[in-house]
């Protein structure tokens, strides 16, 4: 079995819960869970460090112990021996590149920075695997003339791998504690994420609600405003004045229409079919004889009107001078009311848009909830299988 499947095995078998861990769960308040995490956390990293430098113990004493085969090793006098000369370099050049190989090995080795101890093993079960991948060949074919110290080499090599697997399985429990550790870490961070995120929602909701009530009493005193616009002497006077005006036109609009049942356009318009100008004035003031009587500034209308109909040229004038726009002037304090009408409807606009996002942020409230109560589910389960039970209320 290479190095490397033999970490892969250790990583694939978790170990067992350890023993000494009680019948019963012991209970922590989620209020505790913070700094209860924290201690966990710098518990694992505490052991994870202690055992690391025992691993970096071992490769101290490994790389001494290697420096010293290599002497051996290289020292070896190829002279003495009687082969071909060919074979003697042949066997060189491999010894050289095994010897190449050990100190990649031993670098490799040194440079190993990993946080978290399973990666630290496999670092090193990798770097001995690409070692035993790459060495192979060279090995042998130096083994042709150089054995024992060649073998002296790979034994120590064997002999460190397998204090690390001994070391890994010893401690492979820490591999899972570390796991969880750290699972459970990022489940803290997340919770506490999301009771930050629950809180600044909440946050939202008591401003917006405080709007809503500062909104409702603007609108209370824009209600009474208007009523005391309605109550005032100013107001009753412009609605008099208004009415009077109405009843003036109302009177103007029949004595117009007494004039024009007067008039028979439909002789007019026969007499005069042949000019378009009084032909189109004519039928203006059929169908409109209040804005044609506007417009005509000459009352042309009397010059083809024949004297039997009755038309009173002064009347006529008269109530043409009389004549207002069809739409009323708004007055004073009408506009008055109309601006806080105004401000009333963008107010009700502004009460709509806050309760929607009122509504919104509830929503969002509830998915944070959900979300919680998953957090606080997979804390339970990770809790759990470290003999702890999490209290939620």
């Amino acid at each position: 079995m290479s190095f490397l499947n033999k970490i892969k095995e250790l990583f694939a078998n978790p170990p067992e819960p350890k023993a000494e861990k009680s019948a019963s769960a012991a209970s922590i308040g989620l209020s505790e869970l913070p700094k209860k995490v924290e201690f966990i956390v710098k518990e694992a990293e505490t052991r994870n460090q202690k055992l690391k430098l025992e691993i970096g113990g071992r490769i101290s004493s490994f790389s001494k112990e290697m420096e010293a085969s290599v002497e051996l090793i290289k020292n070896f006098d190829l002279s003495k021996r009687r082969e071909y000369e060919k074979i003697k370099i042949t066997v060189q050049d491999n010894i050289n590149l095994y010897l190449e190989q050990i100190r990649k090995l031993l670098s490799d080795l040194k440079k190993i920075d990993e946080k978290e101890i399973a990666n630290y093993f496999n670092r090193i079960f990798s770097s001995l695997n690409e070692f035993s991948r790459a060495s192979h060949i060279p090995y042998e074919k130096a083994t042709y003339l150089v054995g024992r110290e060649m073998a002296s080499a790979r034994s120590l090599v064997r002999q460190f791998g397998q204090d690390i697997g001994a070391l890994a399985e010893k401690n492979k429990f820490l591999f899972e504690e570390t796991k969880q550790a750290r699972k459970l870490s990022n489940l803290n961070n997340e919770l506490e994420e999301s009771k930050k995120l629950e809180k600044n929602i909440q946050s939202e909701i008591f401003n917006l609600n405080k709007r809503m009530e500062s909104i409702g009493n603007e609108v209370k005193n824009l209600g009474n405003e208007i009523v005391d616009v309605k109550n005032s002497a100013d107001y009753r006077k412009e609605v008099e004045e208004k009415q009077a005006h109405l009843r003036k036109q109302k009177d103007l609009e029949r004595d117009l229409q007494a004039i024009k049942q007067k008039i028979d356009f439909k002789a007019l318009a026969n007499v005069f079919h042949h000019d378009k100008k009084k032909a189109q004035l004519i039928k203006d003031y059929s169908n409109n004889f209040k804005e044609a009587l506007r417009a005509d500034e000459t009352l042309k209308i009397i010059e083809m009107a024949d004297a039997s109909q009755n038309i009173d040229l002064f009347q006529l004038k008269g109530l043409k001078s009389h004549l207002q726009p069809d739409s009323l002037p708004v007055l004073k304090t009408e506009r008055k009311i109309l601006d806080i009408e105004d401000r009333l409807k963008s107010l009700e606009i502004e009460r709509a848009t806050a309760k929607g996002s009122i509504d919104e942020e509830n929503k969002k409230l509830g998915r944070v909830a959900k979300k919680q109560d998953e957090i606080v589910s997979e804390l339970k389960g990770v809790l759990a299988q470290m003999n702890l039970s999490l209290k939620v209320k």
